[in-house]
């Protein structure tokens, strides 16, 4: 019975987030993040009232609200949805979804940094990125091809040819990290 109250709650959930699906362990996380946070708002007005009650100063005393209820929600939010690979997915083309689309966040990311600041950089760096210019988008559909070819015929050949392009596009991305290291905000 609760298993079915969590799977449809989780469905409820992932739909008001605008997300096809969610596991039960998302769903989980996520409602442990806000019973987390709500403990912490509770823990800072209660703290609050005792100081009140303390001192006997009856004037309003202002404390900015703690962010970190809200941090951790975020990112046990956003966090847990790439951990793990749903049930009756197929972790080869799931990991190669994920490794392609780390690729080419980074080159990306790299290629637009190294054109805004062409006129400040080295040398080798433009041309490291003129030669990832002609490289990467052929890599790219080539990979994006052999991994639909995978998706149809799931055979060791296949999966080989896969394999090999996935490292062609991590060859490039580290051709890329080379020049360029992202800076998370």
């Amino acid at each position: 019975m609760w298993s079915i109250v969590i799977r449809a709650a989780a469905q409820a959930f992932a739909g008001a987030l605008g997300i096809q699906a969610i596991s039960k362990e998302q769903f989980r996380d996520a409602i442990f993040a806000a019973a987390v946070s709500a403990f912490s708002i509770w823990w800072s007005t209660h703290e609050k009232k005792k100081l009140v009650e303390s001192t006997g100063n009856t004037e309003r005393i202002t404390k900015p609200p703690s962010a970190v209820p809200l941090i951790l929600l975020a990112g046990l939010l956003l966090g847990s949805g790439c951990s793990s690979i749903a049930p009756g997915s197929d972790p080869i083309v799931v990991n190669a979804q994920r490794s392609m689309s780390a690729s080419f966040d980074l080159v990306d990311a790299f290629l637009r940094w190294e054109y805004v600041n062409r006129h400040a950089v080295a040398r080798d760096v433009t041309d490291a990125a003129d030669i990832i210019r002609t490289k990467f988008p052929p890599a790219f559909e080539a990979t994006k091809s052999v991994l639909a070819t995978y998706r149809a015929n799931k055979t060791p050949e296949a999966k080989a040819d896969l394999m090999t392009w996935l490292a062609t596009l991590r060859e490039i991305e580290a051709q890329a990290r080379v020049y360029y290291s992202p800076r998370k905000p």
